[in-house]
């Protein structure tokens, strides 16, 4: 499927599987979830017109969605994790960065982390084989959960 047909399937498939996803998971994981299905959407070569609706090629990838975020270990939220105390040595405001990266996850992590090594958008989307879009939304969600993280810790 190319990125307009995609695209024009967003407004009337993104709220029904968020709908479903939010009904197993919580609403950033359901959100991530329903953003999971577009992109395997568009990098898959499978869908074929003549055996079915791409309506239903989306479910059957929102399902394979589900299970495989259920086979995950389950992490605690960045919310219930206390500021760790630093190493012998370290800058306690350093220690504090370096644990709160630590609790992000994929695909936030990798992406934060290429942004670290001073990488471009574009050079990260095409090692990633993501939009651009993507990349920044990933890089923005980053940001907010070291924020959120970092402010909860007490550092401003």
């Amino acid at each position: 499927m190319d990125s307009s047909e995609v695209g024009d399937l967003v407004p009337t498939l993104g709220p029904p599987l968020y709908r479903f996803f939010l009904s197993r998971m919580p609403p950033q994981m359901a959100d991530e979830a329903v953003q999971e299905v577009f992109v395997r959407m568009l990098r898959l070569d499978t869908f074929d017109e003549g055996k079915g609706s791409a309506e239903a090629f989306a479910w059957g990838i929102a399902i394979n969605v589900c299970k495989e975020i259920r086979r995950q270990p389950q992490l605690l939220p960045i919310d219930d994790v206390d500021e760790p105390p630093a190493h012998p040595g370290e800058d306690r405001r350093f220690a504090a960065l370096r644990a709160a990266v630590a609790l992000m996850e994929e695909p936030e992590l990798s992406v934060f982390q290429m942004v670290l090594a001073d990488l471009s958008i574009a050079t990260i989307s095409e090692m990633l084989a993501m939009p651009e879009g993507t990349v920044k939304s990933h890089i923005h969600r980053g940001k907010e959960k070291l924020k959120r993280t970092l402010i909860k810790w007490g550092y401003q």
